[in-house]
């Protein structure tokens, strides 16, 4: 700016020339959108660089910057949530089995068959994305269940699938051993924990639990029992079914538990 006679000396501003609150947004220099301010290790202001979707922000730790970083998952996480609309008798959870996790449980919430038709729930595990029918399916079978003497016992299911024989394994497990029920009001819940399934060096096991309102209302029954698939081959994941083509519907989610 122009002066009339000796130009002043210039002197540098402090903070103390400044009222408080009066630098506005307007007047600060443009950065780049997402970015945000912090200190570096100088206690100069820097940057912090947008991050991507989905990440979250961390401390690096005393004299450094934070930065946008991928979540931690911990040590269970939910690997996928899926739903059975009724339009098929099965669902298949597959292609979420890493070398991140040894364990895993699937649990499935509020099953219903499709029809009065008498059913039973299944199972089978997947193998390179897709059901395996082979033989090599062996369980046990608890069942447990109201209004009936006695109220518990153990068998293979009443429609003569699933095998208890380890010399005669059968091409799937059947996990309830009567009639499953179409009443949206009293459907199903199951629960089936996995584990190591990738490993090739050993056959695989699970454990499963099933409770449901047997078709007709008439008794209130708990399935439970181990499963065992005598092969060593790595499995991308299970398919849940009911017999005699009856299509399913209900909520699954799959957890995945580091060792």
């Amino acid at each position: 700016m122009p002066y009339i006679g000796k130009t002043p000396t210039a002197a540098p501003l402090s903070a103390s020339d400044l009222d408080d609150d009066i630098i506005s947004l307007a007047k600060m220099a443009s950065g780049t959108d997402g970015n945000i301010i912090t200190y570096d290790t100088s206690g100069n202001p820097v940057a912090v660089a947008t991050g991507n979707d989905g990440q979250v922000l961390t401390s690096a730790g005393a004299g450094q910057p934070c930065a946008f970083e991928a979540a931690g998952g911990g040590d269970v996480v939910k690997l996928v949530a899926a739903n059975a609309d009724g339009s098929a008798n099965a669902i298949s959870i597959d292609g979420y089995f890493s070398s991140t996790y040894q364990r895993y449980v699937l649990h499935g919430r509020n099953l219903v068959g499709g029809s009065a038709t008498a059913t039973d729930v299944q199972m089978r595990v997947n193998v390179g994305g897709s059901a395996n029918t082979d033989s090599n399916y062996v369980q046990t079978n608890w069942q447990e269940y109201t209004d009936t003497t006695p109220s518990h016992a153990i068998a293979v299911a009443t429609a003569g699938n699933g095998s208890l024989d380890m010399d005669a394994p059968d091409s799937l497990w059947e996990i309830n051993a009567d009639n499953f029920a179409d009443d949206a009001t009293t459907g199903g819940d199951l629960e089936v924990e996995i584990f190591d399934p990738l490993s090739t060096a050993r056959w695989k096991q699970m454990r499963y639990s099933l409770t449901y309102v047997r078709q007709g209302e008439n008794t209130f029954q708990t399935v439970r029992g181990s499963c065992l698939w005598q092969a060593t081959t790595a499995l991308t994941g299970l398919t849940i079914l009911l017999r005699a083509s009856v299509n399913i519907s209900g909520d699954f989610y799959l957890y995945g538990y580091k060792a």
